[in-house]
């Protein structure tokens, strides 16, 4: 009787220490992990600006919206379409 309550009684300092060791590796992985590989994350990387404009946007004024976006050295990716394509009908 004695030797299965000391054998169970080990048994849960095992697992604690094991728990207690395995929490103090994954936290120190955790800070490895942040500082070597930031730049894989790209969380603030910045958007591209978009412009929509109507048929009625003359070429003056989509060229002015376009100018306005390079000049502020923004991403800019411009994309021409046609109605059909934004809707399901």
């Amino acid at each position: 009787m004695e030797n299965e309550v000391l054998r169970d009684i080990l048994l849960v300092i095992t697992v604690l220490a094991i728990f207690v060791f395995g929490f103090f590796v994954m936290k120190r992985l955790d800070k490895f992990l942040n500082e070597n590989y930031k730049p894989y994350f790209r969380e603030d990387e910045e958007k591209p600006t978009r412009i929509i404009h109507n048929e009625d946007a003359s070429d003056e004024e989509i060229l002015s919206d376009i100018k306005k976006v390079r000049e502020k050295g923004g991403k800019m990716k411009v994309v021409i379409s046609n109605e059909d394509d934004f809707c399901d009908g």
